[in-house]
């Protein structure tokens, strides 16, 4: 059976592709790159959307292995260009603010936004609108799958085992493990902070492009130094 894999020149990030049986089966393994470097990423990304279609081949599944901005920053892009028939993506949670403020917090804080631009215009909005429809309100045609850990099952997001048209894949994660436990402490703090400024959404501080206070609550949900 003939195989190919390829690691894509696209700077610091990753975007791994892989087929077998000639190309008749197709993955990809992450889709992303960082901000100085997404026109490496969308040259290897358009070529290969091309090759796909020259073949008439499209990709059997995807994965995203964790939500930085430079492994899914192509995402939007390569599945408007090949259909894409499975998509795995890490779990965050069910609490529409908490899935909301991760994508912000990449796609506007980390992903870095180097322009007044209204985001309603600008393409990094899109990719935010995106990302929120395949968790939220997937309409792709696509199957959208959540994974979860499996050797340890009080964690989420280390190991995961996918089945994809029944071919095991096993795939390490390199995102940090987290208790499930503490997504409910994350929920609960992330309510109470947005319910103490009025009950603003994440998605309305987006649109009044307030950043910083989206900086702000992650860290402080999250705990984290950024």
């Amino acid at each position: 059976m003939k195989s190919k894999f390829r690691f894509a020149p696209v700077g610091q990030g990753l975007f791994y592709t892989g087929s077998i049986d000639g190309g008749n089966y197709r993955f990809v393994y992450d889709c992303g790159a960082h901000e100085r470097d997404l026109a490496y990423l969308n040259s290897a990304v358009d070529e290969y959307i091309t090759e796909c279609n020259k073949q008439k081949q499209s990709v059997a599944f995807a994965v995203i292995s964790h939500l930085h901005f430079d492994h899914f920053s192509g995402l939007k892009r390569l599945m408007e260009g090949v259909a894409v028939h499975k998509l795995f993506l890490p779990y965050v949670g069910t609490d529409r603010n908490l899935i909301e403020l991760v994508l912000a917090y990449e796609i506007f804080v980390r992903g870095g936004v180097r322009t007044r631009a209204k985001p309603q215009k600008s393409d990094r909005y899109e990719l935010y609108r995106f990302m929120l429809n395949l968790y939220l309100e997937p309409n792709f045609g696509q199957t959208i799958i959540s994974f979860m850990a499996e050797e340890q099952a009080d964690r989420v997001g280390y190991y995961s085992q996918i089945f994809a048209d029944d071919i095991p894949w096993k795939f390490l994660l390199v995102n940090p493990s987290i208790f499930r436990e503490e997504f409910d402490d994350f929920e609960t703090l992330l309510n109470r902070l947005l319910h103490a400024r009025g009950d603003i959404s994440i998605r309305q501080l987006v649109q009044k492009e307030n950043f910083k206070e989206i900086k702000n609550i992650y860290v402080k949900v999250f705990q984290k130094k950024t």
